[in-house]
């Protein structure tokens, strides 16, 4: 009975100790595009979007059509996606949504 409590213990510390991923860099049909988050989701249709925040404007993410790739500490990802919307939010930050064509992810 021990033993296991012993198990669930150390495996809720390795738990504890995991590393979060970062966030590296972003480049938009090759160049790199300053940015601050970015999010793979489904919108309420159930259609897969790209949502990007960024501080004020990003003259690389002015396209209908987009090739990304997504750097962070353990993965890059590619992403084909074409330009949806986009919206400003508070304090000069901008949120940009791009619906997601193709996907592919590799890890590093």
């Amino acid at each position: 009975m021990f033993d296991k409590l012993k198990k669930k213990r150390e495996k809720k510390k390795q738990q504890k100790n995991k590393k979060t991923e970062r966030f590296l860099s972003l480049t938009a049909n090759g160049v790199e595009a300053p940015i601050i988050n970015f999010e793979i989701m489904k919108d309420e249709n159930e259609e897969v979007i790209l949502r990007i925040h960024t501080k004020g404007e990003v003259e690389q993410l002015h396209y209908q059509t987009i090739d990304f790739e997504l750097k962070t500490d353990k993965k890059m990802i590619r992403v084909k996606s074409a330009f949806k919307s986009a919206a400003n939010l508070k304090n000069d930050y901008k949120e940009y949504r791009f619906t997601v064509e193709d996907y592919q992810q590799f890890f590093i």
